[in-house]
This record gives C-alpha cells, structure tokens and sequence, in this order.
C-alpha cells in the first residue's frame, strides 16, 4: 500500500476524471453555436434559415477538434445537426472523441425529441428523448446496455444546439439576461442556464475590426464568454480550462495538419503543483494544507475525514476500529439515497447483483463484503484513460476504464448487497503533483473513504475530496481547475 509510483506507473495505474472536461467542451461549443448569418435573428427574427456552420475547437491555443452545425426544415419543425471530433492526449494516450446530436423542434424552438451520442475508443453511448407533455422519456444504450427512464419537466428544456435559434429571436440588447432550462444528454441531468447581453464592443477579427455582442454564459457555476457579431454569428468563445472556440471556415476547420501534430498531455498541465514532493503518498495517514482560491460554498471539504479552519485543511485517514460493520444489508432508512440506482449505477439490475454476490459468496458482513467488492474490482478492471460517461452495466462488460469507471462499477456493486455508497471526486497525490480523480466512500457506522483504483481500504490522506454526488454535481470541479492553489504544511 505504501509502494512508490513511478511515472510509467502514473500512466498505468491512474487517470482522472477528465471525462468532465469532455462534458464541459461538449456544452460549451454548442450553447451559442451559429445558426444563421442574418441580421433580422440579431434583433428578433422570425425564421430558423437553413444554414451551416463550423468551429474550430482550441485548448491553450492549440487546436484539438472541430465541429459543424446544420439545420432544415421538416414539415413544422426544424432538424438541428451538429457533429464534432477532438483529440486529447490525456497521460501518454491518445484519446479521440466523436460525438453527435439532432434535435427537433417546434417553429417556437421548444424541443420535441432529440438524438444524442457520443464514441471514444471502444466505449458507445447513445441517448434518445422525446418530450411528452410534462415528460422527458429517455432511452440510453450504451455499449450492449439499453435502459429506460423518465424525467418529469417543470418546462421544456433546451438543449446545447438548441439556445442560439431562441435567443436570438428575441433579440440581443444590452443588458438582456435569459434563465433557461438545459438539459444535458452527457449527464442526464437539469439545471438552468444563465445567458446575459453584457453590451457591443469592437473586436479583431480575422484581421478585421468588427462590432460584437460579448455575452456571458453561466452553467454550473462556469462561466464562458462569447462575442457574437450583429449577423448573429459566432465568432470567438473564451472559457476556462484555456478553451477557445473560434469560427472558421469548413477547409480550416478539416484541415488534416492539427490531427497529425502532438498534443500536450492535458492532464498533467492541469495539475495541481505543490510547494514539497510528499514521499511514499500512499502510506500518508495525515496531511495538512493550505488551500486557497477555491470557494466554500458547494464544495464538500468539511465532513468526515476532512476538516476546515481557515485557509487550513486537514485530512486524516480512517483509523481501523473506528468504523463498525453490520449485516447487509443496512436496516435503516436515513441513507436510502446512497441504496439507490441511477441511470448509470444500476445497482437493481440483475447482472450486478449477480456479479456482487458471486464475490460476497455467503459472506454478509459490510465491511469483509465492501473488502471483497474492492479487491475484485481493482484486480478485475485494466486501466485504462478513458474520456467517455462512466456506466456500471458498460465497465462489468468491457473490465476496462480509468477512476471513473472503477468507482462507478464498486459503487453499483456495493449497493446492489445493501451497502451505502456515495461517489467523491477531487484531487490526490501521484509523482509530484496531485491530479483530478474519482473514488468512493462507504457508511460503515461513519463514511470511510476507499479507492479501488489503488486498491486501499480506506484512501490514504492525500485523497483531497471536494466535490460529493453523481455526475450533475462533479461538474461544478470545472470551475476551479487552474485556480486552486495548495500548499503542503505536513504529513506523516
């Protein structure tokens, strides 16, 4: 457990969950993407033209993919196409990601059904909705996998490619602030989206000065800009992670010359430095630090294992005997939340509970079982890198994946016996620096942090969690990559 990671051990052995930023690109290249070019959308328009655009996408000034955007009209509704391509490097592998959607519409832009989906290396995914009335009824089929769900609707959301059309048609003012429902096929889940009209300024472009509306996005707590010309045109977003969207024309954006050049391996330049090398991390049982430029309010530093004064943050790991099993599984009702499935930890399903009782065998007991579960998992599971959405029922029939596809089959297992399971993502040491990654906790009379990525029972301390919950949640991690700063004051 205290053994030392080499760096050809870091590219083996663990991978963060940078699947968000994946997320991330896939919501923000479209949520202002260009429809039309005519001036009459700009100030309130009438019509959805057919049109088609393309995008060049940028990380850090280097290019990494593409994508286009169509649209017909079908009868009284309109077709909304977008395809895009990217390749990552992300620790020494090379990632390429294809994903498509096509959403319909009415004349008034509400969505009527949509066609999502999303391919990277051998992981498939692919969800289709229609509304019905107050319904969202989904169907996901990922790799051999199809499920079913519903999603009650307060209002009908819009999706990524969906915005632009309706924002424009009621115009861009200075000042104009649009809250909108948005639904997000990459992580099954609601929430609204800030649009705001901060005013027109002059910009350069393509070595031309042209007059622009700059505009503010807000999703999840990101924050994106978007200069959009007065023919209602897309010309150049801003974003964090060093995301830069920028309009190009169809023979710039298919250029093949960006496809052959090397990237930088986004992971470790997304990583968090430290002030000292912290030795033989995995055996570390306390750590202090500072850590700064990231706000309290919802992120979950304070519970547990981890505590706050200040700028200082401790985290201790579990002490054996401090945690007390039960037989499965657990009789009470006060985490029933952490008994259930999701979409994507399908822990009723019965290939799970058939693959976690073949390795409970008769054992009952919570923590001999969550032991078994872990061991089974690390061992079962080749890491791998993998840039697609984390699904149990998908990681039990590929056994491959990174942090995020280990924890999301434990979990699923985990459940499946009645064990209460909750998923944490943040930060942890590895080399020299500490980088993004996913790992379980379970309730064994408190919440004991565990890693099958690792293979430890619990987490070492240098497991720093900020963000508990499903993916809806992990999210908002986004928004302070690049800004959190740590110091190490101690360990031992």
């Amino acid at each position: 457990m205290g053994k030392k990671i080499t760096k050809g051990g870091l590219v083996r052995f663990v991978i963060l969950f940078f699947w968000l930023m994946m997320v991330f690109l896939l919501v923000q290249k479209n949520y202002l993407k260009p429809r039309v070019d005519h001036l009459s959308f700009a100030t309130g328009g009438d019509s959805l033209e057919v049109h088609e655009e393309w995008l060049g996408i940028y990380l850090k000034g280097e290019k990494v993919g593409y994508s286009t955007t169509k649209t017909k009209r079908v009868g009284d509704s309109y077709e909304i196409f977008e395809d895009s391509l990217m390749f990552l490097n992300t620790l020494g592998t090379k990632q390429r990601i294809e994903s498509k959607i096509k959403s319909v519409v009415k004349q008034d832009y509400s969505l009527r059904s949509f066609d999502f989906s999303l391919l990277s290396g051998p992981v498939t995914f692919s969800l289709h909705g229609v509304v019905t009335g107050a319904i969202l009824d989904l169907v996901m089929v990922s790799g051999k996998n199809k499920t079913r769900s519903s999603l009650p609707l307060k209002d009908i959301p819009f999706l990524s490619n969906t915005l632009k059309p309706y924002i424009l048609k009621q115009g861009l003012t200075e000042g104009k602030r649009f809250i909108l429902p948005f639904f997000d096929p990459s992580t099954l889940s609601s929430r609204d989206i800030i649009i705001e009209v901060l005013g027109k300024e002059k910009i350069f472009f393509s070595g031309k000065e042209i007059i622009a509306y700059r505009m503010k996005e807000t999703f999840a707590g990101i924050e994106t800009l978007a200069f959009v010309s007065e023919a209602g045109e897309i010309l150049k977003e801003e974003g964090p992670l060093g995301l830069t969207l920028i309009k190009e024309t169809q023979e710039q954006a298919l250029s093949g010359e960006w496809m052959k050049k090397g990237k930088s391996d986004f992971a470790v330049t997304n990583a968090v430095t430290v002030n000292v090398p912290i030795t033989n991390a995995r055996a570390v049982k306390f750590l202090k630090v500072r850590i700064t430029n990231l706000p309290l309010d919802g992120f979950d530093l304070t519970e547990g294992r981890q505590s706050l004064q200040g700028d200082r943050l401790e985290i201790r790991q579990e002490e054996p005997g401090s945690w007390k099993a039960f037989p499965l599984p657990y009789p009470n009702k006060d985490l029933t939340h952490y008994l259930q499935p999701t979409p994507l930890i399908q822990s009723t399903d019965e290939r799970i509970i058939t693959q976690a009782k073949n390795i409970a065998r008769d054992n009952w007991d919570a923590e001999t079982t969550a032991r078994k579960l872990l061991q089974w998992v690390f061992s079962a599971i080749k890491k791998k890198p993998t840039l697609s959405i984390p699904n149990a029922l998908e990681v039990l029939d590929l056994k491959v994946g990174d942090c995020n596809e280990h924890t999301a089959l434990f979990t699923a297992l985990s459940r499946s016996l009645g064990i209460p399971t909750r998923i944490c993502v943040g930060i942890v040491y590895l080399k020299d620096k500490f980088y993004y990654h996913s790992w379980p906790e379970i309730y064994l009379g408190r919440w004991v942090a565990i890693d099958p990525t690792f293979n430890q029972f619990p987490a070492d301390a240098t497991h720093i969690r900020l963000v508990i919950g499903d993916l809806s949640d992990q999210i908002k991690i986004l928004s302070v990559v690049n800004k959190i700063k740590l110091e190490v004051l101690e360990y031992s």
